[in-house]
């Protein structure tokens, strides 16, 4: 017997949605290479002025502003399409949050996910990213293109944790990237001075970042694996790991965040930003998805559900985890000793 024997089937929404997602990526893309965005960056403007300033198509040209109506990526009001805060801060090249060296690095990624029924059949990475040799070739393009992911929530961050943040306040960022997650805290405290830890192609990137943002000065820069490093104990106000524990898995992360709790100071705090699931690993969906692209690409890395991510803390020697940020629903870990 079919399904339309018993009952009527409610519509396959839920695959449909999901099978559009890379059409809206291709529409975002399409957009980003065209420069659509920046021919609207100091005025709204018609189809036909954004086709006739970039020499396209013009009915190609209004269906794809549509589109980007339809994603909320831009607005129409009349016969004008303008942009809004999200484009405007983001999918602009002349922004400090520009996106496009992200989707661009993502693509690179979405090849080892075309592999991922071989990878679940085996059991095996596609590739190993977070050693130190695939590392210094992978990480030092996605560092600097996933800067504007985490800037704005690093912010908030640091507003929080103002009360720790103060004076000549010693912090350790650990597997630095970008210096995203430990900016916001130099930037809101002058007198605070930063060692970036990492490797060292990737630390090309931080301190490309930093000096940017006129904070090369506030930096110091340790080269190599975590590991491998001697810390110091008692000796930061605020240690930073921002999206470092889900790559290296959970027994050594538990040695990581000992460690950490080892060379704060007795008031000091360690920051754990990561992507969490609930207890029942029901949701959300996108710490699912990214727990699948550590199998495609660790062979320990995983997600962590909330609790059990509190439980490792106070297992490590933090007495009080409090909750600060939310990334998309998800809170940012504050382990105070």
């Amino acid at each position: 017997m079919t399904v339309l024997e018993h009952k009527a089937p409610a519509p396959p929404d839920q695959i449909m949605l999901v099978q559009s997602a890379p059409r809206a990526y291709q529409i975002l893309k399409a957009a980003m290479e065209l420069g659509v965005f920046e021919t609207m960056e100091k005025a709204p403007k018609s189809s036909n002025s954004i086709a006739k300033d970039l020499k396209l198509d013009k009915r190609g040209t209004e269906c794809l502003l549509n589109a980007l109506v339809g994603l909320n990526f831009i607005a129409r009001k009349d016969k004008m399409f303008e942009l809004i805060e999200v484009s405007r801060t983001y999918l602009l090249q002349s922004s400090d949050l520009y996106m496009g060296l992200y989707l661009k690095h993502a693509e690179q990624l979405d090849k080892g996910w075309s592999q991922l029924g071989d990878a679940v059949r085996s059991g095996k990475p596609v590739q190993e990213v977070n050693t130190q040799k695939t590392a210094e070739e992978f990480f030092p393009a996605l560092a600097e293109g996933i800067f504007p992911m985490s800037y704005a929530i690093a912010q908030m961050v640091a507003r929080d944790l103002s009360d720790v943040n103060h004076g000549k306040a010693r912090i350790l960022d650990v597997a630095a990237g970008s210096g995203v997650w430990s900016i916001p805290f130099a930037e809101a405290n002058k007198s605070a001075t930063v060692d970036a830890l990492d490797f060292p192609a990737v630390l090309e990137v931080t301190k490309k970042i930093t000096a940017k943002r006129g904070l090369a000065d506030r930096y110091n820069f340790l080269s190599g694996d975590w590991r491998h490093i001697k810390w110091k104990p008692s000796e930061y106000n605020i240690i930073v790991l921002g999206h470092i524990l889900h790559s290296e898995g959970k027994e050594e992360s538990k040695k990581l965040l000992k460690q950490c709790a080892e060379s704060l100071q007795p008031d000091g705090v360690v920051v754990v930003a990561e992507f969490l699931c609930d207890e029942q690993r029901s949701g959300p969906a996108a710490a699912l998805i990214f727990e699948l692209n550590m199998f495609l690409h660790t062979t320990e890395g995983c997600v962590f559900a909330v609790d059990e991510l509190k439980n490792m803390l106070h297992e490590a020697g933090f007495k009080h985890v409090d909750y600060s940020a939310n990334i998309a629903d998800q809170p940012v870990l504050i382990g105070s000793k």
